[in-house]
């Protein structure tokens, strides 16, 4: 009894250790006693047939108990988990469990959640259900849920005003600030730019909280990414030619573009060119989206010039558009067709597209922009060939991203209509996307520095750096009307990625979580709803009083 109570009272209490200590001691003492005075008799109890059977039952329950114990020490050490659900809605996407598996820092969730009630309207079964996932896939992802209504002074540490809020926090070392001034989003970048810098150091680590709302997979996953990468990269969307624009939620526009890459850790501004001397050093992207008119002089070269220094572009043209741009991708190797692609593929049509609007399924698979697009198919709608050069350029390493299907032309446009001649162009696999790496050595004019990689006047060279360059043929397949279409957003997405060396961050993204819901009819609703509670029970009563007739007869 004394050991039972000395045991109850250290599970329940353990700040009374020193007594449940004391009465366990005591009842050890008063155990050792009884079996020393009543050893004979306890010899003679165990020399019982019942006493040895009673202990051949005992130690197999304790050993089956064992075996429980240890099957679910297994089970619980190597987790694994059979998602039947349609579309695999409860399996991490390739981009979660990526990002998880690499995952350095020490991310906790803390959310705000009240117990589950009919009263709460907040979904905290899902809420800990998608948390535990992720906390499967890393030891270094932590969560607790906090009710606030017993809580309120962690809420309002971390400023929570609403129940099912997740607030995320990792400590982190963010870069010191570097480059152009900070400008508001939006804003058009004017004034001569600073001279491109050495890479800072790192600053202490610094605490970087994200509070979400309406958790899912993908604003979680953000808001780690957002978390651990220590401050946001800029992107800057060339304006000023009739490009796609940022600002334009209309079918044409870039909104979403815009929406997507901010999610994603990254400011977006627009860059004005005929504004600037250089591109600003802080970009880590320049897009070019959709140019309708021709670049001058100036803004080429300025743009020449970001590319020296290690810049990262990405430029989409249309058919038939900015002529400007095809000399200045030459001279890096990508070759820009003066035509429209048409596929006429019956594939394309089957999966939504047309002649005009090719669906993409050949990529690279070396690449890590595509190295993941086993089963994804894109669209381009209204697309241009962009292909490689025969001979690259010195320096300059080029490769085929996207092509498609074999059953292609090289058509003409002209006045609004693609027009293809059968017998003077033959079918085949049409590149529309290139990636060219160029390794140069920057200069800089304000220092006297040679062209072409000059020593320096202290006689050190100049480190070479690699640009990056992607091109596509079209820029619709990025447009608001079609990013959400098969894989366009992750092409694009993981094409961000790269220019701005972020590889870890190349994947299939989360799926949007679609509802399914079960819609019976009267007649399926009445049978699920008397089965269970009425058929069930009375089938097992009916054998059960059937079993027992038929025994009390046989006596």
């Amino acid at each position: 009894m004394l050991l039972a109570i000395g045991g109850l009272v250290y599970l329940f209490r353990p700040d009374w250790a020193t007594w449940a200590g004391l009465a366990a001691l005591a009842g050890a003492v008063l155990l050792a006693a009884w079996v020393c005075a009543g050893f004979d008799s306890i010899l003679a109890v165990l020399g019982r047939r019942a006493t040895r059977y009673g202990l051949n039952v005992t130690l197999s329950v304790l050993l089956l108990l064992a075996l429980l114990v240890l099957v679910e020490l297994i089970s619980t050490t190597n987790n694994k988990r059979l998602d039947l659900s349609e579309g695999k809605r409860y399996t991490p996407s390739d981009q979660t469990t990526k990002l998880l598996k690499n995952l350095k820092a020490d991310v906790k969730a803390v959310a705000f959640y009240r117990p589950p009630s009919p009263n709460a309207f907040e979904d905290r079964r899902g809420a800990e259900e998608l948390l535990r996932r992720y906390a499967d896939l890393s030891s270094n992802f932590r969560y607790e849920f906090v009710d606030p209504d017993r809580d309120p002074g962690r809420a309002q540490r971390y400023k929570v005003s609403q129940y099912g809020t997740v607030v995320l926090e990792a400590k982190v070392a963010a870069p010191k600030e570097q480059g152009a001034p900070a400008q508001a989003p939006g804003a058009v970048a004017s004034g001569p730019a600073p001279a491109p810098t050495k890479m800072p150091a790192l600053a202490e680590a610094t605490l970087q909280e994200e509070q979400i709302m309406d958790l899912d997979e993908e604003k979680l996953t953000n808001a780690i990414i957002k978390v651990t990468r220590g401050g946001k990269r800029v992107m800057y969307f060339v304006v000023g030619h009739g490009e796609r624009a940022i600002t334009d939620s209309g079918k044409d526009g870039y909104n979403a573009i815009r929406t997507l890459v901010e999610k994603a850790n990254y400011e977006t501004r627009e860059l004005l060119l005929l504004r600037e001397t250089s591109v600003p050093a802080d970009a880590s992207v320049v897009v070019i989206a959709g140019p309708r008119k021709d670049f001058a002089e100036q803004e080429l070269a300025t743009l020449k010039d970001y590319i020296r220094r290690g810049g990262k572009l990405l430029v989409l043209l249309d058919p038939d558009q900015a002529a400007s741009l095809t000399p200045f991708l030459l001279q890096y190797g990508i070759k820009v067709g003066d035509d429209a692609v048409i596929d006429v593929d019956p594939t394309s049509t089957l999966f939504g597209g047309s002649e005009l609007a090719p669906v993409v399924s050949r990529y690279s698979t070396f690449h890590p922009i595509t190295r993941d697009f086993k089963n994804v198919a894109t669209i381009f709608p209204l697309a241009r060939s962009v292909d490689t050069v025969e001979k690259a350029p010195e320096g300059v390493g080029l490769e085929r991203l996207a092509q498609t299907s074999p059953q292609s032309f090289r058509g003409k446009l002209s006045q609004g209509q693609v027009r293809v001649d059968p017998r003077k162009e033959k079918k085949e696999s049409v590149p529309i996307a290139v990636i060219a790496t160029v390794e140069t050595t920057p200069t800089d004019k304000a220092k006297g520095e040679g062209k072409g990689g000059e020593e320096k006047k202290g006689g050190e060279a100049p480190k070479s750096v690699k640009a990056r360059i992607v091109a596509f043929g079209s820029s619709s397949f990025a447009a608001n009307n079609y990013v959400g279409a098969f894989g366009n957003r992750d092409l694009f997405l993981n094409t961000v990625s790269w220019l701005a060396e972020e590889e870890d961050l190349i994947s299939i993204r989360p799926r949007e979580a679609k509802s399914t819901p079960i819609f019976l009819t009267a007649g399926q609703a009445t049978v699920f709803r008397w089965v269970p509670v009425g058929l069930i029970p009375l089938a097992i009563a009916v054998v059960g009083s059937t079993v027992w007739i038929r025994r009390r007869r046989a006596r």
